[in-house]
Parts: C-alpha cells; sequence; structure tokens
C-alpha cells in the first residue's frame, strides 16, 4: 500500500538521523506541486477530449478536480501562524510562549483568519477530503533533539491511484 511504504521510508529516514525535517517538508510540498500540475492537465485534457459534451456533463467530470484545485489556491492563501488562548496572533513559534499559551483553531476558522501551524492545516485538509470521499492519512514526523526540544512537522497524504 502506498501509505505503508512512505510512512516506513519517512520513518526510516528520519530513525537513522540521516534525513532533516526541513528536506521532508520539501519533499512533500515539491509532490503536492506536482500533483496540482496534473490535475490541471487533467482539466485541460477533459474539456479538449469532450468538446461535444454539454455543459452539466463536463462540470460533472470536472468537478473533483477543479474542487481539489479550488481548495489548493485556497490553502496558498494561509500564512504560518498561530493563536493563543486570547486570540492573538503570533507568526512565529516561540517554544516557551507556544507551549502554555496556544489554542487549536477549528478547522472552519483557519480561511477566516488567514493563518494556521501544520497541524491546524492538516485538520483543515482532512475535513475537505472526507468531504468529498477521498482517502487521506496524516502523518506527524518528530525529531528528538538532546538539548530537550522536539521539532516536528504534521502533513497530509492522500491516494490519487490505486
Amino acid at each position: 500500500m502506498v501509505f505503508g511504504k512512505a510512512r516506513n521510508e519517512i520513518q526510516s529516514r528520519i530513525e537513522d538521523g540521516a534525513y532533516l525535517l526541513l528536506n521532508l517538508v520539501d519533499e512533500v510540498n515539491d509532490f503536492f506541486f506536482y500533483k496540482i500540475s496534473l490535475i490541471k492537465e487533467e482539466i485541460r485534457t477533459i474539456k479538449e477530449d469532450n468538446k461535444d459534451m454539454d455543459y452539466e456533463e463536463i462540470q460533472s467530470i470536472l468537478s473533483p478536480y477543479q474542487q481539489i484545485e479550488e481548495f489548493y489556491n485556497r490553502l496558498l492563501n494561509i500564512k504560518y501562524g498561530w493563536h493563543d488562548k486570547e486570540g492573538r496572533l503570533h507568526p512565529k513559534i516561540e517554544p516557551q510562549i507556544f507551549a502554555k499559551e496556544y489554542k487549536m483553531q477549528a478547522y472552519n476558522k483557519i480561511e477566516e483568519s488567514g493563518y494556521a501551524i501544520c497541524w491546524e492545516l492538516c485538520e483543515l485538509e482532512r475535513h475537505f477530503f472526507n468531504k468529498h470521499k477521498i482517502e487521506n492519512h496524516t502523518i506527524m514526523a518528530v525529531i528528538k533533539n538532546k538539548k530537550g526540544g522536539s521539532p516536528c512537522h504534521t502533513f497530509t497524504t492522500i491516494k490519487v491511484d490505486d
């Protein structure tokens, strides 16, 4: 299964200590950008191949692809930041403050606020993909730090092919 292989590969790289979290994030983002480009190409192909169909028929074929593309474009508008218990925005993580003051946003408030951290985005993505019946999984990568910190990143994977 695709998810099992990916999970094992990520776990192996993290356990070896040979893979930095930042590189992992870059790979996931590159893969996501690649899949969005494939979706855009699929939309163009469907439109070209089905010129004889009426508007409703084409829309029924395009709808899932367009919804993913539109969702992706909305995600691009969300900036990195978190909210504390008083609702104040913090554009970066300061571990001592974050640990005591962080309050997770509801997934349906993220686009309104325009700010989120990775696991809040995962909740928004999970809601979207579940709503559209797209198989998805959330993966959290944690690097244990000898100095006491544990930087992490959370991301959502989706099943795009069988």
